[in-house]
């Protein structure tokens, strides 16, 4: 606190006055580096504690991403503990003891999930870089929240800051249950915004003629998905017409489709059911087949399986597919009647 009664943020300016003093008294450069994060974030696990959800898993990762190991996590519980019971008699009670106990105790559970930490440091960063810019600002402070809230991790780690504002506002704007935006410049791309289901996989059929390079499906908030698809190369202008016809079909086709079955193998699937407490992941690594997303997205769409997140991504012809599952959706339960339904 010794930074308090400055312009700057207290924190910030009691973690350089501290690197200052350590560096004076020959201390360790590792202890100075733990010394400065632990006086920065020394309000941080009070603040989640009391004041967000400690049960939501993305709460507890974007908390962890801060101390990724458990001798920070140790130090940072016990500084907390300190900092409060400083302050007064009544600030930590038992109520409040019990929050940051269970804080404590569902953070440790993830330390060890390193990639998952890491994307989520990503994140906050980006989430950081976000809340400065002046766009960002002169949003409404629900819309602000909203997109703060947005449980894809992909979108802050892929997009830029003002992509996602952009992408926010379009849809808390959306009067209707879906809009779309075509380009068709260097390459065809289309960006759509969804309330209601889409019939992706009718979509995907429809477009199946052209080569798909990249898409990518983000849940943003309001139940609301953003789905971005790219093509390699561009189209006659005179099909675009047709293409808005396939998008607009999307919403109301069923799906009875006879699509080409993709040549596919059990070990070209890969499925982690405890990649994190509300998500599974499944990853599809093959050769490139024509049709290959529209038959893979209509197989999820059968079985009721909800993509919280999917990363499909095509190199030197060769596919490889990563989808986040929502856990809700029992799709490890049918994890194998999935898998039997691609490769049959």
């Amino acid at each position: 606190d010794v930074g308090k009664g400055r312009k700057q943020d207290h924190s910030i300016v009691g973690a350089k006055v501290f690197k200052i003093f350590a560096q004076k008294l020959s201390m360790d450069s590792s202890f100075i580096e733990m010394g400065q994060k632990i006086i920065l974030f020394h309000t941080l696990m009070s603040k989640v504690a009391q004041r967000e959800d400690i049960y939501s898993e993305q709460t507890i990762l974007k908390f962890a991403s801060h101390f990724p190991s458990e001798r920070l996590l140790k130090m940072i519980y016990i500084f907390t503990y300190a900092d409060m019971s400083a302050v007064g008699g009544n600030v930590y009670s038992n109520f409040t003891a019990k929050l940051l106990r269970t804080l404590y105790k569902n953070s440790l559970e993830v330390i060890g999930n390193d990639n998952k930490l890491k994307e989520t440091s990503k994140r906050v960063k980006n989430e950081n870089i976000l809340m400065k810019k002046e766009e960002f600002l002169a949003l409404a402070k629900s819309l602000q929240n909203a997109i703060l809230s947005i449980p894809s991790d992909f979108l802050f780690t892929k997009y830029a800051p003002l992509s996602i504002i952009e992408i926010s506002k379009n849809a808390i704007s959306m009067e209707g249950e879906y809009v779309f935006k075509i380009t068709n410049t260097k390459s065809l791309t289309i960006e759509l915004i969804r309330k209601t289901c889409i019939n992706i996989g009718y979509l995907l059929s429809k477009l199946s003629n052209l080569d798909i390079v990249n898409m990518d499906i983000c849940k943003l908030f309001d139940g609301m998905k953003y789905f971005k698809i790219e093509f390699r190369e561009s189209i006659d202008e005179s099909q675009i017409e047709l293409i808005e016809s396939f998008i607009e079909g999307s919403f109301s086709k069923k799906s009875n489709l006879k699509l080409t079955k993709p040549k596919l193998n059990p070990f070209m699937f890969d499925v982690d059911c405890t990649h994190s407490q509300e998500y599974a992941l499944m990853r599809l690594k093959c050769p490139n087949q024509k049709g290959l997303f529209a038959y893979v997205i209509s197989i999820f769409d059968e079985l009721n399986i909800d993509i919280a997140s999917a990363k499909l991504n095509t190199i030197k012809n060769r596919v490889d597919d990563i989808f986040l599952i929502e856990k809700n959706s029992n799709f490890c339960k049918q994890k194998d009647t999935l898998i039997e339904k691609l490769t049959q």
